[in-house]
């Protein structure tokens, strides 16, 4: 299956000032379309053929087996007026299993697009009286989609069809599979329920309550020296991506996963690439099993469990993982912008203000910020002045004295990166002397007070600090360095 959806549970606890809903985002003909995810339970490829089920209703497909039940599947588009997708999009239908109360239906739609956490006020009411022959009410404002998405009535969709699967009733006094939560169980004896994705061939398995949100991949500022790592913008916070590959190399070639999945903590969050989400599994402490020595020293394989293919899902402590990537401190919402401030924080930690001086944005290797006051001049090369890859800048005349030159993307360019040929040289007063870095690009000045300054203590001798540039989503973070300090 190829999918990026599966049914997902709530992830972070949401902020005191407002709640949030976790909404999967189909593709209905041309329709964007959302639906409450904790009415999903699986996302499957279309069948081949249907059972027949004749019914003068003609928005019923037909009947598909699922799990040894027969569930009845809906074309919503030939009951509402809604415009065709196009042909091409012809192998990305699939089949969503959607479940309110006892009741299942299939729903017909022609793509996935993935995972998304919204605010409740970002769900806007449309029709203000009852409508219950209409299954769209209301309109979703989703950030990067200009036209939004429509909500989905599920319990309505049925109700119009008169189709479904009945699920049977559990037992008295004995918890549901299909309700990992019920309060018949003692707390330890409880499933826990798991999202699992796959990153290579290796299947990895997320407690469900950490899911922030699984969204295309987006690009990624560098950071670090793998093509699958790097800092994101989520929710107005610098997000690092991990690569999880770096200390347990995946199965197979590596390839650039097309899917990042955000993982939350506490107040803290991480993203890792992954290629798709394949199953949500429900797991009692008898189906958890002791991970092999090896990648228990990682510090966050938790156990082992299989799916139903026999097939191992490595299940993956968040807490831990975030413990052992110290960078993941940079997520922490920026003082300003917190509900609360962190109680008893020590060690590690992460800070944010307002830039208390200009600063000048440029590329070099990376998007970085230096302090305007040490830039004494800015100067543009002559082809000639440019140096060939590889070959150290010969001195440069620059008023009435020679200076030498740095290859500043030389020396911070992460090995995946292409090469670009500078274009400047940054002129900087450092204590004795003055000195000249080459750069590929300026990109902008920033005026005092005019953007967050986070700093992420690492545990080394010098803090990273970040400055936040724009507005989501176009939001960049540039790596502050002080050129009137550094050698580089």
């Amino acid at each position: 299956m190829n999918t990026p959806l599966e049914r997902s549970s709530r992830a972070a606890a949401p902020s005191p000032a407002h709640t949030w809903r976790e909404l999967a985002l189909v593709q209905l003909g041309e329709l964007c379309v959302a639906i409450p995810i904790d009415q999903v339970r699986q996302a499957l490829p279309r069948p081949a053929t249907w059972q027949p089920l004749p019914r003068r209703d003609h928005a019923l497909l037909g009947v598909m087996n699922l799990a040894g039940h027969s569930l009845p599947v809906v074309d919503l588009a030939r009951w509402v007026d809604i415009p065709p997708a196009p042909a091409s999009q012809a192998g990305a239908e699939r089949i969503l299993v959607l479940q309110c109360g006892d009741r299942q239906v299939g729903l017909l739609v022609q793509g996935v697009q993935g995972v998304r956490r919204v605010p409740t006020a970002a769900v806007q009411r449309l029709r203000h009286t009852p409508a219950p022959e209409e299954v769209f009410d209301a309109l979703v404002q989703i950030e990067g989609l200009p036209q939004g998405a429509q909500l989905l009535e599920v319990s309505r969709l049925m109700d119009l069809a008169q189709v479904w699967h009945q699920a049977e009733a559990p037992a008295q006094g004995h918890a549901s599979a299909a309700d990992p939560n019920s309060g018949d169980a003692a707390p330890a004896a409880r499933p826990q329920r798991y999202a699992v994705l796959r990153l290579g061939q290796r299947l990895l398995g997320f407690p469900a309550v950490t899911l922030g949100e699984l969204r295309p991949r987006p690009v990624l500022q560098p950071f670090g020296h793998s093509p699958h790592t790097g800092i994101a913008q989520w929710r107005g916070r610098h997000l690092p991506v991990l690569d999880l590959g770096t200390a347990w190399p995946p199965e197979g070639p590596r390839d650039s996963p097309p899917w990042l999945l955000v993982l939350c903590h506490g107040e803290l969050a991480v993203g890792v690439l992954l290629h798709e989400l394949r199953d949500m599994v429900s797991l009692r402490p008898a189906d958890r099993h002791a991970a092999p020595q090896a990648l228990a020293e990682l510090g966050y394989v938790q156990g082992l469990a299989q799916d139903a293919n026999g097939d191992p899902i490595f299940l993956i402590d968040v807490a831990a993982l975030i413990a052992v990537h110290p960078e993941s401190q940079i997520s922490r919402l920026p003082v300003q912008a917190s509900e609360r401030a962190p109680a008893g924080a020590s060690g590690q930690h992460a800070s944010s203000r307002t830039n208390e001086q200009p600063y000048l944005v440029f590329e070099a290797g990376a998007l970085l910020c230096t302090p305007v006051s040490g830039v004494q001049e800015i100067l543009a090369l002559r082809p000639e002045q440019v140096p060939a890859p590889g070959q150290t800048p010969a001195p440069f005349a620059w008023r009435g004295q020679w200076l030498d030159l740095i290859d500043l993307p030389g020396r911070l360019r992460p090995r995946h990166r292409a090469a670009r040929a500078p274009s400047h040289v940054l002129v900087v007063q450092q204590a004795q002397r003055c000195q000249g870095f080459l750069i590929e690009e300026v990109r902008s000045i920033v005026p005092t007070g005019r953007a967050p300054l986070s700093q992420l203590n690492l545990g080394q001798d010098q803090p990273v600090e970040f400055l936040t540039l724009g507005a989501p989503p176009e939001q960049r973070s540039a790596r502050r360095i002080d050129l009137r300090q550094e050698a580089v």
